[in-house]
């Protein structure tokens, strides 16, 4: 396990803890429920590289779109925790030489993290999160990436940590404006992790 790996460990442990021991921290009367809405740049890193020690490839596409819906509670100024789902959307590695041979990598997660917020007056809040995500991921096989692999198609699940980051705008008390960063330590053999750039709104109930 790499320094860097063992270290998004720890700070996902962290947010984990958090997640379970800020329902019994210091009640607060604003203590509220709120939903996420965002979509953005979705990044499978290392598919390119994985695909083409497989096949020779055309090109490769390890951008796409992703989107996330999370459910959360704030539990004082400081802590709040969130649940959700997150569709990465796909990366496409095409075969070389004429041949129309593809692998396609579609990941799906479910996460909970723990959330840090630091407001900065009434308007902004940045935040850090961290915790854990549970990842299924299909991912199919064509042409010459059948033969390389023995494999049409693959289904790869696992729980692993999960960073990330943000700042909020909020333009009245029901809505705010969210920009985040995340990434998933997810380290698979097909895919390696993924970051996620989105922005979106936050909804308060």
């Amino acid at each position: 396990m790499t320094e860097k790996r063992v270290s998004i460990v720890r700070i996902a442990f962290a947010g984990l803890v958090t997640v379970l021991i800020a329902p019994y921290a210091a009640a607060d009367e604003g203590d509220r429920w709120y939903a996420v809405a965002t979509a953005g740049r979705s990044n499978l890193r290392d598919v390119c590289t994985i695909a083409e020690a497989q096949v020779s490839l055309a090109s490769c596409d390890d951008e796409s779109v992703g989107w996330q819906v999370l459910l959360g509670r704030t539990f004082g100024k400081l802590l709040s925790g969130e649940v959700g789902y997150i569709d990465a959307g796909e990366a496409v590695a095409y075969e070389a030489g004429g041949a129309s041979g593809t692998m396609k990598v579609r990941p799906q997660m479910i996460t909970a993290t723990g959330v840090l917020n630091i407001s900065l007056g009434k308007r902004v809040n940045l935040f850090a999160k961290a915790g854990a995500v549970y990842y299924d991921t299909t991912i199919d096989f064509t042409g010459g990436f059948v033969a390389a692999t023995g494999l049409t198609s693959k289904q790869e699940r696992g729980l692993e940590p999960t960073i990330g980051g943000g700042v909020e705008w909020n333009f009245s008390r029901a809505f705010a404006l969210r920009v985040e960063y995340a990434e998933f330590n997810v380290n698979d053999v097909w895919f390696g992790d993924i970051d996620m750039t989105t922005a979106g709104i936050r909804v308060n109930f």
